[in-house]
């Protein structure tokens, strides 16, 4: 039998496949129904069924079809300390627009079977959700100040390069945090805005165009990412700063 210290090590190797290879990734999450939750902000989800094929030995890359009954799975699982989060409960609402927005995210909206809708999903976590994760599974409180935070970089975005630099010279380099279950930091909606004005569309590290539009701003989609981390002291500053196309992203977190 397979032991809990297995599962997590087939979890890691399945991230790392995802991190190199965003379209299995991509794949796995429109295509199949059930998933772990990670506690990884940048990969939260991962395919059950792929890592019950590692734990067998098997490739985790391929489209897997029917591995095996779920109900194995779950009791399998079960005995390390997973459980399924169930339709229609209050977890189940926290962790899918994060799932949604991941699916999103890599191109590729989570698609329904013809007689199921497509919030037909099934998502296992290990003991208590990884609430401090916030791009993974937030609480309520977490969605209304990812939600805010968007609102201002929008805000930022729509005021010129020099006035966002007159704020910033005046902003503090080292951002707020604030307690919950563990530290979060407070970025500066100014920072991404500016971070994405110099960019002009195009990836920093692979200076490709962005590889798509957002659908709601009508602006080309990439990411901020910091080159020394905040957790590591580094400074919300926009010299800490690139914006990155979602594999150069992954690339400079797993590379």
């Amino acid at each position: 039998m397979y032991s809990a210290s297995d599962w997590q090590r087939v979890i890691s190797e399945l991230l790392e496949i995802y991190a190199s290879d965003p379209e299995v990734e991509a794949r796995h999450l429109s295509q199949h129904r059930h998933f772990i939750v990670t506690g990884d902000p940048s990969q939260p989800f991962a395919c059950i069924h792929a890592v019950y094929l590692g734990l067998r030995g098997k490739d985790m890359r391929g489209r897997q079809g029917k591995t095996q009954n779920i109900r194995t799975i779950t009791a399998s699982i079960a005995r390390h300390g997973y459980r399924r989060i169930e339709r229609n409960t209050e977890e189940f609402e926290r962790i899918w627009p994060h799932y949604d927005a991941e699916c999103s995210r890599c191109g590729r909206p989570p698609s329904g079977a013809r007689t199921k809708g497509p919030r037909d999903r099934s998502f296992f976590a290990f003991g208590e959700l990884p609430w401090s994760v916030e791009l993974t599974v937030a609480a309520p409180d977490d969605l209304q100040e990812l939600a805010r935070f968007q609102s201002q970089i929008a805000a930022s975005l729509a005021s010129s390069s020099q006035q966002r630099r007159a704020r910033l010279a005046l902003a503090p380099k080292q951002p707020r945090s604030v307690l919950r279950k563990t530290v979060a930091f407070l970025r500066n909606p100014d920072v991404v805005a500016e971070r994405l004005f110099l960019a002009n569309g195009i990836c920093d590290a692979c200076q490709k165009t962005a590889p798509f539009i957002r659908a709601k701003e009508n602006t080309p989609y990439l990411e901020v990412h910091h080159i020394v981390p905040l957790s590591e002291n580094g400074l919300d500053t926009v010299e800490n700063t690139q914006a990155l196309c979602p594999n150069c992203h992954r690339r400079a977190h797993y590379g």
